[in-house]
């Protein structure tokens, strides 16, 4: 990605690394082996034909196996970022053991997560957003996982649920803030055996209107559960 976006440097913060000014790269150490070996690697380079042509904004058709291997290296990064900006304790990591061991062994994308692809107007911008919140419904509130990616020209939106035990046999529905939402983005995942195109029909950009980027990333933050899925909305997490 660095190669592609070729960003002057990087600024801001990783995890509790707080005000950090990097030429270009850095090292974040945070987990347990080597990244550049092994399954991790393996996933790198199956995506590198996938995500190349969408960071540099030639716009592609995507196959189901295209798109479950995209939510693999999604997933896969956005749990990277979850114990990057986890405290002390594994404990206040969003993901569990279970889910990071079931990824690595099987690419088994967690239950009740969505991952979504936008489409950014700009040039060497690359960053992320990780928000935990709750989220509330008639039958208790239970915790969820929005991670933002902005690459480029691409952007991925990764929102994982974990429901209580309440919630094991019923379709969940996000509110969101009003916005553009179905016009900006293409769902990945659940792959739904289609071929899918990619960019939509709408972009995001960094300017004070709806299309902002920074309001597509906390568009969940309102954290309440829809009784009756919008017309045509987000989709649920079944």
């Amino acid at each position: 990605m660095l190669k592609r976006i070729r960003p002057d440097k990087i600024s801001g913060f990783i995890g509790h690394n707080k005000n950090l000014v990097a030429n270009r790269e850095l090292t974040v150490r945070t987990v347990c082996e080597k990244c550049n070996h092994g399954w991790m690697n393996l996933l790198e380079q199956a995506n590198i034909p996938l995500l190349g042509p969408l960071i540099d904004d030639n716009p592609r058709f995507i196959d189901m196996p295209q798109q479950m291997t995209i939510a693999a290296w999604a997933i896969k990064t956005a749990m990277v970022l979850d114990s990057a900006t986890a405290r002390a304790s594994s404990s206040s990591m969003f993901y569990t053991q279970e889910e990071r061991i079931a990824l690595k062994v099987s690419s088994s994308i967690p239950p009740r997560t969505t991952v979504t692809l936008a489409r950014f107007l700009g040039s060497k911008d690359i960053g992320t957003s990780n928000t935990h919140i709750r989220v509330r419904g008639d039958m208790g509130a239970f915790p969820a996982c929005i991670t933002t990616f902005l690459l480029n020209c691409l952007v991925i939106q990764i929102v994982t649920l974990h429901p209580i035990a309440e919630y094991a046999n019923r379709t969940i529905v996000i509110g969101s803030a009003e916005g553009p939402w179905d016009h900006l983005i293409v769902s990945c995942w659940p792959a739904n055996g289609r071929t899918i195109y990619w960019p939509p029909v709408l972009a995001l950009d960094f300017s004070d209107t709806a299309l902002n980027f920074y309001k597509f990333a906390d568009r969940f933050n309102l954290g309440r559960e829809l009784p009756i899925p919008p017309k045509g909305g987000l989709g649920g997490f079944g």
